[in-house]
């Protein structure tokens, strides 16, 4: 079992914590299995003069957590439906969290993780693991290791739903890893293309083949997400997984492709690419 993120970790400053968790793994291990999500977004909150955190209302039985030692769980129900996992941040009193608002699958996850209940019901997290101890419990953020790890480009931006914060709504105090398609302000059609890449096992054959690294299929899905995807929903409707595959693969041969994709272009080098291309003319012109 990897080692936790030690709890000098969640002592930084809320910023830097909610800027260095980008990127890392949540990890819960249950009876149903292991599950891992790479974090993609966080918002940090501040309180008790941050008027959109939680602890700004004082010292409840509902915010209790947020006033104890860093490093533990800070779980609440929004909506009375979905759970939300914050990660208590700061010296013991200070009630700062910072909020895990979207993973990208790693493994044992089949459910949508971009949003914070949604990542939640994915990972089989309520409110029984508020106050957890992210450091040593079932329930804990791991760094991955070098072959699964993927350097964010991490972007900034105001934080989402706190219009009633006043000025504080205006603090840039969200972080997102600008390359996922996962973070929760993604389209649907852009979060469709990484599953084409990684689950297809002809693709991922050819992929691995020339020793392409993940960052490598980040370059790819950043063009398919620009000029593929605005047809996404027209192939989906009327072609089979494997064209939609091909000619995902195609728009991003079509860019000036990386030598890596030269192995998977020639996969498909025996499709009638001249009849595709009318295909796709007509696309455009919807």
């Amino acid at each position: 079992m990897k080692s936790s993120i030690p709890r000098s970790f969640y002592l930084q400053p809320t910023l830097q914590v909610a800027r260095q968790l980008i990127g890392l793994h949540l990890v819960h291990r249950s009876a149903l299995g292991v599950q891992i999500g790479r974090i993609v977004e966080t918002e940090a909150y501040q309180g008790p003069k941050d008027l959109a955190a939680h602890s700004s209302r004082g010292r409840t039985a509902r915010t209790e957590v947020m006033f104890g030692p860093a490093g533990h769980a800070y779980v609440y129900l929004i909506y009375g439906f979905w759970n939300c996992l914050n990660v208590v941040t700061a010296d013991h009193g200070v009630p700062h969290a910072v909020l895990i608002r979207a993973l990208e699958p790693v493994s044992g996850i089949s459910d949508t993780t971009h949003g914070p209940g949604l990542l939640c019901r994915a990972m089989h997290i309520d409110r029984s693991f508020n106050g957890f101890d992210l450091t040593d419990s079932v329930l804990r953020v791991e760094q991955p290791d070098a072959s699964q790890y993927r350097k964010p480009r991490i972007e900034r931006s105001t934080r989402i739903g706190v219009d009633y914060a006043g000025d504080w709504a205006k603090k840039p105090w969200r972080f997102l890893d600008a390359k996922s398609p996962y973070v929760s302000t993604v389209t649907a059609a852009q979060r469709k293309m990484p599953a084409i890449i990684d689950n297809d096992p002809t693709t991922r054959t050819a992929w691995m083949a020339t020793g392409a690294s993940m960052r490598d299929r980040d370059t790819v899905s950043q063009t398919v997400h620009r000029v593929f995807t605005p047809n996404y929903d027209f192939w989906r409707a009327r072609k089979s997984p494997v064209e939609v595959r091909t000619i995902a693969v195609h728009f991003s041969a079509s860019d000036a492709p990386p030598p890596v994709l030269s192995a998977i272009w020639q996969t498909y080098k025996k499709f009638d690419w001249k009849a595709l291309n009318a295909l796709l003319d007509q696309a455009s012109k919807r």
